[in-house]
């Protein structure tokens, strides 16, 4: 029977597997640029968190405890299957592949180049993406653009870390967890934001010791960012009244200052705040309300059929105009679960969910034992080009790999993104800048650099 009791013996379960991928990334010599972390940070997020508040005896269940145990159990089937692609495809992979291959130097980076990144970024995301995004193919690849400025900011905090520059290293960091407060004034969404701050986090736990020291830091930062995030969706309608009514950013600057001036502090005692967290960022919940529907027989499994539309999604309308292929998930959840959701809302189906929908639990299983694999290749080739000071290869890897952190969107976004990720980095590392090429080293008598060789003692 699905109880409380039964909920809280996969709530271990799942986190043993969460922390055994962390453990394997920090005990061995797997470097990584976060891209793993980041991930199951993101899927810990989507669907442990609010799954928990159901063991809670004080709390007043959103949704029915029969769906989110079952589609609970799917996305601890989901973390059990990314580590065995993380940790056992995955090196087998790249052993018998022999990859990434190694650099035959170590390279002087041009700190200019970070500065390119962040203005393209920039440019990207403020003139860009509203004027021309619409169109599924532009608004990836304009996506793509605007998260240089997470590489550009991955890049600083590594750079004044490396330098010894440890206040440079802080406001950098710092200037990451601003990144939700501009996207909620920009757009009146505070994930977008909370995602690319939470590719920086990850990023950083690749090199920042002592580790007992970024444990606490990540404490504090989870603390702060579910009080931020009970707050904002306290006050959310509000600021996007102000936001999608094309008010004035002064009128939006005084609309947010009004709402965090004011903070919730975060109580898991607080239903209210319980309920905030499990409205919004229950996975589970629509996972489970999927598998009752489609177990009544009110709907077929897929078969593949959404699958087929993320391998085809990244070929451009400009060949193909009447590819039969949209991104956003919204229609997939109703068709899958029956539910019908209020006009406006933005509901993503979410990977553990399009999996299932195809093929059960065997989609689920297969599906992240591939994703574990290949964002385990990503998080190497990233990492080995980092620490050969070669920051344009690092990009063509890290670039891309930032396009699987759509934990909770459909596949056709992610495989789009990723897609477009690639050929983007590619045109930067090949055209865009050619004078700030990396110069090689003189001087160096061993090809790691300090930080990744302190990190092995």
């Amino acid at each position: 029977m699905d109880n409380p009791a039964n909920l809280s013996t996969w709530l271990v379960i799942w986190m043993a597997a969460f922390a055994a991928i962390f453990i394997w990334q920090w005990k061995t010599k797997a470097e990584g640029v976060g891209l793993i972390v980041g991930y199951t940070l993101n899927l810990w997020l989507l669907h442990w968190l609010a799954s928990a508040c159901y063991i809670l005896p004080w709390y007043d269940n959103a949704y029915l405890l029969t769906d989110v145990f079952a589609g609970f159990r799917q996305s601890t089937y989901a973390i059990l299957s990314f580590g065995v692609g993380c940790i056992i495809v995955s090196p087998l992979l790249m052993r018998v592949l022999r990859f990434p291959p190694q650099g035959t130097e170590v390279r002087r980076p041009d700190s200019r180049l970070i500065k390119a990144y962040l203005g393209v970024g920039i440019i990207c995301y403020f003139i860009l993406f509203p004027f021309l995004g619409g169109l599924p193919s532009i608004t990836a690849a304009i996506s793509s653009g605007y998260n240089l400025v997470v590489v550009g900011l991955v890049l600083k905090c590594w750079d004044a870390w490396r330098r010894g520059k440890r206040k440079a290293f802080v406001r950098w960091a710092l200037m990451a967890v601003c990144m939700p407060f501009i996207t909620v004034v920009t757009q009146g969404f505070i994930g977008y934001g909370a995602v690319a701050a939470l590719a920086v986090f990850a990023f950083i736990t690749s090199f920042y010791r002592p580790r007992w020291k970024l444990v606490i830091f990540a404490l504090i930062i989870g603390y702060f960012g579910l009080s931020l995030y009970v707050t904002y969706m306290r006050d959310r309608q509000d600021i996007r009244d102000v936001v999608w009514g094309g008010q004035s950013y002064e009128a939006r600057i005084e609309r947010m200052y009004t709402t965090f001036s004011q903070p919730e502090l975060f109580d898991p005692v607080d239903s209210a705040h319980l309920r905030r967290i499990d409205e919004r960022l229950n996975q589970s919940a629509l996972v489970g309300a999927s598998i009752r529907y489609m177990e009544t027989g009110q709907q077929d499994f897929a078969e593949g059929d959404t699958l087929l539309q993320a391998l085809i999604a990244p070929v451009p309308r400009v060949l193909w105009w009447d590819k039969p292929v949209t991104a956003g998930s919204g229609h997939l959840v109703t068709t899958y679960t029956g539910i019908q959701f209020a006009q406006g809302t933005s509901v993503g189906i979410g990977q553990v969910m399009e999996l299932y929908i195809n093929f059960g639990t065997v989609g689920v299983v297969m599906g992240f034992m591939v994703l574990g694999t290949l964002i385990a290749l990503f998080d190497k080739a990233a990492a080995v080009r980092l620490a050969e000071g070669d920051w344009q290869s690092f990009t063509f890897w890290f670039l891309p790999g930032l396009g699987f952190m759509q934990v909770g969107g459909q596949l056709v976004e992610v495989t789009m993104s990723v897609c477009a990720a690639l050929v983007l980095a590619g045109l930067i590392k090949r055209y865009v800048l050619p004078r700030m090429r990396s110069q090689d080293l003189t001087d160096v008598v061993t090809r790691q650099p300090p930080v990744l060789a302190s990190a092995r003692r």
